[in-house]
């Protein structure tokens, strides 16, 4: 590393156990021959998890929908508690729970079929959330996967670049701007710009397919209307998703690689395995999503079988030792967020990327000035 931070260029070259990377990449731990063997075998899928994760989800979405309907009919002076929250927060994290489904339908491992992969990360999942497919999996797929932890080119680094998370800054005024003020709505605008910008539209082709998605949800829209039921798509599907689902979308990415993508030198140490309770798993996790790590580390491992991948790595003590500091025995989500307040406090967010901590210096900056 030199003394921009950023990861030497040069040749791939195999190191041990660690495999360097290319600019502004980072170098990949490997893993032993047989947890290897192990993993290939959790790349099995099926055409029964896909369906049933989506029915559980619309499940919920459904009957938090007519049990606030009930309460209105019942009792109208308390619904409005019971809507803010409760059904808010259920619906508006099942709508991330979709965006789950599309996120692994984008991967190619929904389901072993392919038309059904498809069909169940579009139309009732990703469609409804506005997340045109094509432009999903350009955005995450190739773009995120594929150039992970390089400042130029991943689109999730770069939004949480251009919010500010990756300035230099004091752990108390992170805490402010970033961990309380969301809750309140101060990035929503932010991440909602960055769904249109990253999964509606791009090429000529992803903006006709995005404006198809508006239309499709629109026409779903239409159809409530015409039944007199318009105020019950507006409370039960966009409010969640415009004032839930972005705050949602806010934390989870936060506890995902920030800041860890920013000081790591291995690639098991720049993403976080979340530290779920019973409860918060219901609301954080949903279709294990909990393991991003173990996502990170194996993108065609289907969500039911990160569990048993995470179980494997752990005898690998590279991998043990990241996951104790990261997710340490007996800690939750609460401690999470504090561990990312004292990192930002020592300066870790900027480790790895040094002076380049805003997009105009990263595009900005020539090769030679990385070197």
């Amino acid at each position: 590393m030199n003394k921009t931070g950023w990861i030497h260029d040069g040749i791939p070259t195999i190191l041990g156990n660690v495999e360097q990377a290319p600019p502004g990449r980072i170098p990949r731990h490997r893993f032993s021959g047989e947890i290897d063997s192990e993993l290939a075998a959790l790349r099995k899928l099926d055409n029964w998890h896909g369906p049933l994760a989506l029915i559980t989800d619309w499940a919920v979405v459904v009957l938090a929908a007519l049990a606030c309907e009930a309460l209105r009919t019942w009792s109208g002076w308390a619904f409005w508690p019971v809507y803010l929250l409760v059904a808010l927060p259920v619906i508006g994290t099942r709508q991330r729970a979709l965006a789950t489904l599309l996120h692994e339908s984008a991967h190619g491992i929904l389901a072993k079929h392919k038309r059904l992969n498809t069909f169940l990360g579009t139309y009732p999942s990703g469609y409804l959330i506005f997340q045109s497919y094509r432009a999903y999996r350009r955005s995450h797929v190739r773009d995120h996967h594929g150039s992970f932890g390089d400042p130029r080119r991943d689109p999730d680094l770069r939004a949480h670049i251009s919010a500010g998370l990756y300035r230099p800054q004091r752990g108390a005024a992170f805490t402010w701007k970033f961990l309380i003020a969301p809750l309140f709505g101060k990035q929503t605008p932010a991440v909602l710009r960055e769904l249109v910008v990253a999964r509606l539209s791009g090429t000529k082709e992803e903006v006709l397919r995005g404006a198809a998605v508006i239309a499709y949800v629109a026409g779903i829209c239409g159809l409530f209307a015409v039944f007199g039921m318009a105020e019950v798509f507006a409370l039960y599907w966009l409010v969640p998703l415009l004032v839930v689902f972005p705050v949602v979308n806010w934390y989870i990415e936060m506890l995902e690689h920030f800041p860890l993508v920013g000081s790591a030198d291995l690639d098991v140490r720049t993403t976080r395995h979340r530290a779920l309770g019973r409860i918060s798993r219901h609301f954080l996790g949903i279709h294990n999503e909990g393991y991003h790590l173990d996502h990170h580390l194996s993108p065609k491992i289907p969500y039911w079988n990160l569990p048993a991948a995470h179980r494997a790595r752990l005898r690998d003590p590279v991998f043990a030792r990241a996951i104790a500091e990261i997710a340490p025995v007996g800690k939750g989500i609460s401690w999470q967020f504090r561990d990312m307040v004292h990192r930002v406090d020592a300066g870790q967010a900027t480790t790895r990327l040094g002076r380049f901590t805003d997009l105009d210096s990263i595009d900005a900056a020539e090769p030679s000035s990385r070197t």
